[in-house]
């Protein structure tokens, strides 16, 4: 960091809390700027009530000079008071200048208030609050111009739906111009729901692996499937396999019929700029085809260069999947030569189990921000919606060994015996959710393809998302090497055990 500075600040609340736009240059790269909510707190040091958490002090003001209290300037963020005053600015539809620009607040509902603050623990940069069960307020720390794609998505959505998406309640922006608007913080309603599909799957598959115990070693006279997704989604599931997977069947069939609905809903005008379906262009083509070449190149040069620090078990299977290299790039090739016929939509952008939340007797899909890593820009662009449906076939995966890895669950000693029954749920659940999906969008025109092309950008970008998150797990502390290389390794078609 070579510079740090404020540009902009705005009050709200008539001073109980305040915006600061906060500037900072690099050496090298682009500048950030993200926003700042403050306000200024009195600490008693006797009383437990008005203690401040570490994290949440930028400066002390002022101390007594008994030292028995202290007036500290806070991230407003951090404490229920200052994030209520916040959560209430959008509820009263305030609307204040700063010195370069306004911040002005939305409302849907007129003679309410916010209601008492509960932090959400999620893992996010953003900072979401709960307000008692009426109002979920999510700020985006980091300043991106432009309106968020949660704002406009669920707003789109919402309005050709119901209950798919949670409804927009109100929002808060920055503005400059009379087109130039900053979303900083979204308030929604709250959802009733009994925690996410991620939970939910792996609660299931805990039990699936029990049962899959209790049968030993049956399953070796169970074929694995090895054919294409497409091609499994239209048969019928063994019937042992069936019997033990149970009702989970039909949760993959439901999730794929509610992908499908989110989708049909987002392609559904034609006239709006927006989210009007449009076609794949020769750009678009090379495009794509040039991205998930330099994603596999990048990537399996990584993969040759950590060979020596893997396990033998992820040596074995890395050196497998590299002496495919040529294949996987022959994968790609057919993006770029062949007419694609089905169409560009705004999509969800990073869909997984841990995006919808169980109601208990529905699902609803939540958090379009997409992967903020990118550019807002790259984000709204419009995609194959089989993105979203391969993200969601990744995630399966994940869940599946993801829970046979935890020792809580399976023993290290049983893993073995387990392994191919989670081959089994990962790849008949997905099949569940795909031929749901396909038969629900029979009639899109955002699919009027042969199924030729649908399998070949469901491959692509299941190759792409599995590659994605091998270059994701070599950066987090705990790297979980085995699971993706299994991934990699069975799109291949690597045999591995």
């Amino acid at each position: 960091m070579s510079s740090c500075r404020i540009t902009e600040r705005v009050v709200l609340q008539g001073g109980r809390v305040g915006i600061v736009f906060v500037k900072i240059e690099y050496a090298e790269g682009d500048p950030d700027t993200y926003v700042l909510p403050l306000s200024v707190w009195t600490e008693v040091l006797t009383s437990d009530a008005t203690r401040v958490p570490h994290n949440a002090i930028i400066a002390t003001l002022r101390a007594s000079a008994t030292e028995s209290s202290r007036t500290l300037l806070v991230d407003a963020l951090e404490l229920p008071v200052p994030a209520q005053a916040l959560a209430e600015a959008i509820v009263r539809s305030e609307r204040k200048r700063g010195r370069l620009g306004e911040l002005v607040t939305s409302f849907s509902e007129q003679g309410t208030d916010a209601g008492e603050p509960r932090p959400v623990s999620v893992d996010s940069p953003n900072a979401t609050w709960r307000f008692d069960d009426r109002f979920v307020l999510k700020f985006f720390r980091r300043l991106e111009e432009g309106v968020s794609p949660e704002i406009e998505v669920g707003r789109f959505v919402g309005a050709h739906t119901t209950e798919l998406v949670p409804r927009v309640a109100g929002d808060l922006e920055y503005r400059t111009g009379r087109s130039d608007r900053t979303t900083l913080a979204v308030l929604q309603y709250f959802v009733q729901h009994e925690g996410t599909m991620w939970s939910h799957a792996r609660e299931e598959l805990r039990r699936f692996y029990e049962r899959a115990l209790t049968l030993g070693r049956e399953i070796d006279t169970l074929e694995a499937p090895t054919r294409p997704l497409l091609e499994i989604a239209f048969e019928s599931m063994p019937q042992n396999v069936g019997e033990l997977i149970g009702a989970y069947k039909d949760v993959g069939a439901h999730l794929g019929k509610r992908t499908a609905e989110l989708h049909l809903a987002l392609a559904s005008s034609p006239d709006d700029p927006a989210f009007a379906p449009e076609p794949f262009s020769s750009f678009d083509r090379r495009s794509v085809y040039q991205s998930l070449r330099n994603l596999s190149g990048t990537v399996l040069r990584t993969m040759r260069a950590e060979l020596s620090h893997l396990t033998p078990y992820q040596a074995q299977t890395a050196a497998a999947i590299l002496a495919r290299e040529s294949d996987l790039l022959k994968r790609f090739e057919p993006v770029l030569s062949r007419k694609l016929t089905s169409l560009r939509i705004r999509c969800h952008g990073d869909y997984h189990l841990a995006q919808v939340l169980n109601t208990g007797k529905d699902v609803v899909i939540v958090d379009f921000e997409g992967d903020r890593s990118r550019a807002l820009s790259e984000r709204r662009r419009k995609r194959t919606p089989l993105r979203d449906v391969a993200s969601m076939v990744h995630s399966f995966h994940h869940a599946a060994f993801t829970t046979l890895h935890d020792t809580s669950v399976v023993r290290e000693a049983d893993r073995g015996t387990v392994f191919p029954w989670a081959i089994q749920w990962y790849t008949w659940v997905s099949a569940a959710f795909m031929r749901a999906y396909l038969e629900n969008t029979a009639a899109a025109s955002f699919l009027r393809a042969d199924i030729a092309e649908v399998a070949l950008l469901l491959d692509v970008f299941m190759l792409s998302k599995a590659l994605h998150e091998f270059d994701a797990e070599l950066k987090r502390p705990e790297r979980r090497l085995d699971i993706v290389l299994h991934e990699l390794a069975q799109l291949l078609g690597v045999a591995v055990s």
